[in-house]
């Protein structure tokens, strides 16, 4: 029988171990192998534009970032989905909640409302420190209307990131987009890093893209038969 979870949790605020609030809540959804996490924060006092990253909160204690987004004037909804089996290197089933860090506080979601695990709001990950190098490496472009920092980089460069993307360097439809455009793109889309192939919006194009791996296309303007934008792609890090 296949698996499958639904819960909504709370986010809660803390400061040190001082709950100092509700923030919202999380909608939680597994079926068909598909994790959905859908993110509801309101009620902050922090300005539009404050970063907030997200992690994943497993039963070891440890934290796993899942990306990074910008707060809305007073309400902001975020959704990620993942393989059940594969969230960001995690399994759901080793998943106890999810941990944001804020510029002054953290807050933790936990879907079966355990206590809270405590941690330090200092935190970074390795995903985090290397992209910091990476922004030092390579040429920063900003291609997109979210006006966003992204890397201009070529399939040689695939060797940077996780062991299980290296593939990714022999894809042809990557391959295809990079020899006509010369580039590809390397940053964060809907809080997750990514990888961009540029091209134009052909239905044709976003089917044989979604064979080779790349479910989603981000135009640069305004998304028309023939416009330009890049077919996107989760990675890891």
């Amino acid at each position: 029988m296949p698996f499958y979870f639904r819960n909504i949790s709370y986010i809660n605020s803390y400061d040190g171990e001082h709950c100092i609030g509700n923030l919202g809540h999380v909608k939680w959804l597994v079926r068909d192998g598909i994790c959905s996490i859908r993110v509801f924060l309101q009620g902050y006092s922090c300005p539009r534009g404050t970063s907030v990253t997200i992690h994943l909160l497993t039963d070891d204690n440890h934290i796993h970032r899942m990306g990074e987004f910008c707060l809305c004037d007073s309400f902001t909804e975020k959704l990620y989905s993942f393989p059940q089996e594969d969230m960001v290197g995690v399994a759901f089933a080793t998943v106890s909640g999810l941990y944001l860090t804020f510029p002054h506080f953290y807050a933790v979601s936990l879907p079966e409302g355990n206590r809270p695990v405590l941690l330090p709001t200092d935190h970074t990950s390795p995903s985090s420190d290397r992209w910091q190098r990476l922004l030092h490496t390579y040429p920063v472009i900003h291609p997109l209307k979210n006006e966003m920092d992204y890397l201009s980089i070529s399939p040689k460069d695939i060797s940077i990131l996780h062991e299980k993307e290296q593939p990714l360097a022999h894809n042809s439809f990557l391959l295809h987009g990079y020899y006509n455009y010369h580039h590809i793109i390397l940053g964060q889309y809907h809080g997750q890093f990514c990888i961009g192939v540029p091209g134009t919006y052909h239905r044709r194009e976003a089917m044989v893209a979604r064979m080779f791996g790349f479910p989603e296309f981000e135009e640069v303007s305004e998304r028309i038969t023939g416009s330009f934008g890049y077919y996107m792609t989760q990675i890891l890090l």
